[in-house]
């Protein structure tokens, strides 16, 4: 446990230090990240949300609309899945997480739909 606790300290300080990647408050990240979002920067706004200094259930959500409008389904359910964590009461994380799932199982590749597919006919007989 102190060793973990170590370990992400020391992650935390070797953050700071690299140059243009300045840490700011999580509500200002989520801020600025929302804006590039609403601006259609995805890419930009991902990068300014990882620039805050902590995470709450608010930070994975945002984090997990931003991953799903670039198409990163598993990552994005991730995402979701700690907010729902955080926060187990609000509707728009478990609406979030069910969203991402579906669009995971949907946009697999057609090799694992096949496998899906041929498990469950073998299961049937």
């Amino acid at each position: 446990m102190q060793l973990n606790l170590a370990y992400e300290q020391a992650l935390k300080i070797v953050s700071q230090h690299r140059i243009g990647f300045n840490l700011i408050s999580q509500e200002e990240a989520k801020h600025f990240a929302q804006r590039l979002v609403d601006q259609g920067n995805l890419e930009s706004a991902l990068r300014q949300l990882n620039r805050a200094d902590s995470k709450d259930d608010g930070w994975f959500f945002l984090q997990g609309q931003i991953l799903m409008g670039l198409k990163q389904y598993e990552t994005a359910h991730q995402s979701f899945r700690e907010a729902v964590r955080l926060n187990p009461n609000n509707r728009k994380f478990r609406e979030g997480a069910l969203d991402a799932a579906l669009a995971m199982k949907k946009n697999r590749p057609i090799s694992a739909k096949l496998s899906s597919w041929a498990k469950s006919t073998l299961k049937r007989k």
